[in-house]
């Protein structure tokens, strides 16, 4: 899965992902991150700063958006989603993309992670 994943996403775009509180999302994007060569150690989730940025290259950057905390459009954080949009090569792996979806181009890919109960 995390081939297909970085496949889709290698030269560029968005990847959606939801799932409860504690499914795994961050722990996902540090395994996608770790396909792009980035240390998983050093993925930290952005739940009150919005997004991080990791360079990949010298241009193009992976972008890790937690968007859980955000309780309305805020222009600033619209205008530098905008801004790193610019760069079709940048990733941007968004948790919680509900939060600004009628803001954000369509994704990627969407990958919903459910918990299953025994």
């Amino acid at each position: 899965m995390l081939e297909q994943i970085k496949n889709t996403i290698k030269d560029g775009g968005m990847l959606y992902l939801y799932g409860e509180i504690g499914a795994g999302k961050t722990t996902l994007v540090k395994q996608i991150a770790e396909t792009f060569g980035l240390d998983p150690v050093k993925i930290k989730s952005p739940t009150y700063t919005y997004y991080r940025k990791y360079t990949l290259a010298p241009d193009q950057d992976f972008y890790h958006f937690d968007l859980y905390r955000l309780e309305h459009p805020d222009d600033k954080l619209l205008g530098e989603i905008t801004e790193i949009l610019q760069n079709p090569k940048n990733i941007l792996a968004i948790e919680w993309p509900n939060q600004l979806a009628a803001h954000l181009p369509e994704a990627k890919m969407t990958v919903e992670i459910v918990i299953k109960e025994d």
